[in-house]
């Protein structure tokens, strides 16, 4: 019967030791996970901004925040914008009936192009034209030459018949 005592209470250091065995391991594991989730932590910690840092960034945002609302201060409203335009909205309206008569830029030069080149051709020709005589100033000048010779013959006849 000692002997059987001796061998359950083996049995049952042996159980004890498997399961403290295991529970080690486990501890283990578990310890590594949160070791692992620390470092991370740590890791994670060192890219966050400091309290001083966080101080000197935000000063200079405090201040223009400060200069935003001042500037937003002397913006005008929609309907401040509304009485200082309905003078004007008159002329507005004319304008746009204008635009809307008016020719495009690319459409006026489509249009007027040809007509530049048939100014351009009649230049040419009236400067041309200038250069020349016309029919009637030549047939003037031709009687004119011929009543020149017939003065010059005359006057040679009555030299010699003399």
């Amino acid at each position: 019967m000692l002997e059987r005592v001796e061998h359950e209470v083996a049995l049952a250091r042996q159980e004890a030791l498997e399961r403290l065995t295991l529970a080690k391991s486990e501890l283990e594991r578990r310890l590594e996970g949160m070791n692992a989730v620390r470092d991370q932590l740590r890791d994670q910690a060192s890219t966050f901004v400091t309290k001083p840092e966080m101080v000197a960034l935000h000063a200079p945002v405090v201040g223009d925040v400060r200069w935003l609302r001042e500037q937003v201060s002397t913006f005008i409203t929609k309907p401040e914008m509304e009485v200082i335009m309905s003078p004007v909205a008159g002329d507005v309206r004319w304008l746009r009936e204008q635009m809307a008569t008016a020719v495009h830029k690319v459409e006026f030069e489509s249009i007027t192009a040809p007509m530049l080149v048939d100014i351009r051709v009649l230049r040419e020709s009236k400067a041309l034209l200038e250069g020349k005589a016309s029919q009637g100033s030549v047939n003037l000048a031709t009687w004119l030459a011929i009543a020149g010779l017939l003065v010059g013959v005359a006057g040679l006849f009555l030299h010699f018949v003399k």
